[in-house]
């Protein structure tokens, strides 16, 4: 435990920062399918094949509107019927050319690409059961049409209906292995980039989380409970360390002639001085109401002189509520290491010293 310190906000963008919604990958996934079938579409026609040519104008019209109608906001169930029209468009498409131009092409890897795709982006966008379901009918029918359109292939003289050179069946083929590793590398390292932002949305909200347990909320400062195991530390360490417990002095008279809210802003204050102005490896902990309990290490001369700044600190500070101006001041009972055998001594020796400064002047430290 130490100075709080506070991240400033103008930080550089980076990787962290990335969100990846439901609408990019709706987004994404539709436009790299126009993309792909506007490939075939032109390499359809230049290789006489125009009924494939034809079928790809539909599917590129299909992704175009998918692509504006699948990212609003509020949709998901019209998400999900584009997932299964995405889904069902390559089926097709995949079992037409199998058929017309036969299995050498390998637009079968689609097949396989699209699983993958299905359940990452059905995964984060619809419910576990809902999940689960749709992937073992896309299963289902991506083992059916793929071996039924095999077998029709392999078992009917007519198919394929339109079978190409062996030129244009690599064509198609390195297009069709580019498309799909080029698919599959993109929506990969998209399901990295979420993961990722994941674990550090879960990372950051664990600190928040850890933050608010062992903060008080009004001052920032350590809350009585968190700050129990540094004192075993501190006791097994053998350095030298002082206690300090301050009070703010006339608090309740603040409480009672301001109100509440500017108690609060006195409080806050005082706070702020002492987290100003304490050194690294001390600690400032709200005790109690308005008790301040500070562990400072170092010997007995060196703390007395930093919390000496820190009074001097508060005296200057005024807290402005109202029309009013409120002058501020703490009472510190001081005790080093050496006077007693344990922390929780120590805090008590403490407290007898403040309660001796409060009733004989306030505004001091009492050694």
């Amino acid at each position: 435990m130490g100075k709080v310190r506070v991240i400033g906000r103008n930080m550089k963008y980076n990787i962290d920062n990335i969100k990846i919604s439901n609408s990019l990958k709706y987004r994404l996934m539709f436009i790299s399918g126009a993309a792909v079938h506007l490939c075939f579409l032109i390499v359809f026609f230049s290789i006489r094949v125009p009924e494939l040519g034809v079928v790809n104008i539909f599917s590129v019209l299909m992704y175009v509107l998918g692509s504006f109608f699948s990212v609003n906001k509020d949709t998901g169930n019209m998400r999900f019927g584009w997932m299964v029209a995405f889904f069902s468009e390559i089926m097709v498409h995949t079992v037409l050319c199998v058929l017309v131009i036969g299995m050498e092409a390998d637009f079968y890897l689609y097949l396989l690409v699209i699983l993958p795709i299905s359940a990452y982006v059905l995964y984060f966008s619809c419910t576990i059961e809902v999940f689960f379901r749709t992937i073992c009918v896309f299963v289902a029918v991506s083992l059916v049409s793929g071996s039924g359109s095999v077998m029709v292939v392999n078992s009917f003289e007519m198919f394929p209906v339109c079978p190409l050179s062996y030129d244009d069946i690599s064509k198609l083929r390195m297009i069709n292995m580019l498309s799909a590793a080029l698919m599959l590398v993109a929506f990969s390292l998209l399901f990295v980039l979420e993961v990722h932002g994941l674990i550090k949305d879960l990372g950051r909200t664990n600190e928040k989380l850890k933050y608010i347990a062992t903060h008080d909320e009004l001052t920032g400062l350590y809350n009585r409970r968190s700050i129990k195991p540094l004192f075993e530390e501190l006791e097994q360490s053998g350095e030298p360390f002082c206690v300090v417990l301050g009070d703010i002095d006339d608090f309740k008279k603040v409480n009672d002639t301001y109100g509440h809210d500017c108690g609060d802003k006195v409080l806050k204050t005082v706070s702020r001085v002492l987290l100003d102005n304490i050194s690294e490896g001390d600690t400032a902990c709200r005790w109690g109401g308005e008790e301040l309990l500070l562990i400072m290490r170092g010997s007995k001369e060196e703390c007395y002189e930093r919390l000496s700044a820190i009074r001097e600190r508060v005296i200057s500070e005024v807290v402005p509520h109202e029309s009013f101006f409120v002058k501020i001041t703490v009472t510190f009972g001081f005790v080093s290491c050496t006077e007693a055998d344990s922390i929780e001594a120590l805090i008590t020796q403490a407290d007898k010293l403040l309660y001796e400064g409060k009733t004989s002047g306030k505004n001091k430290i009492v050694v």
